[in-house]
């Protein structure tokens, strides 16, 4: 399941949850994708996509509230520089 301080966190920030599921990668599913970010991933998975990208993220198990705090941050910044990056800076803004 998801880790409960995570869906703390997602809750604080206004961001819904009820949907999350943790899953594997399909290649049904990726191939349709322009971008897939891999977190925690120890081997790129051998399923086509057009672009994979590696995050370097810290694992949120164990972590307290503050932690997974931080880590949001920094996915989040992730997330903004990828849509940067894609021209997709209008995305930001919404």
């Amino acid at each position: 399941g998801i880790n409960e301080t995570v869906l703390k966190v997602l809750a604080e920030r206004g961001i819904p949850a009820d949907d999350l599921r943790q899953t594997e990668i399909v290649a049904r599913t990726v191939h349709r994708a322009d971008v897939v970010v891999l977190l925690g991933v120890d081997e790129r998975p051998d399923i086509p996509g057009d672009r994979y990208v590696e995050w370097d993220i810290a694992d949120p198990e164990n972590a307290s509230v503050e932690e997974v705090r931080a880590i949001a941050d920094d996915v989040e910044r992730h997330v903004r520089a990828l849509l940067a990056d894609m021209g997709l800076d209008e995305a930001l803004s919404a």
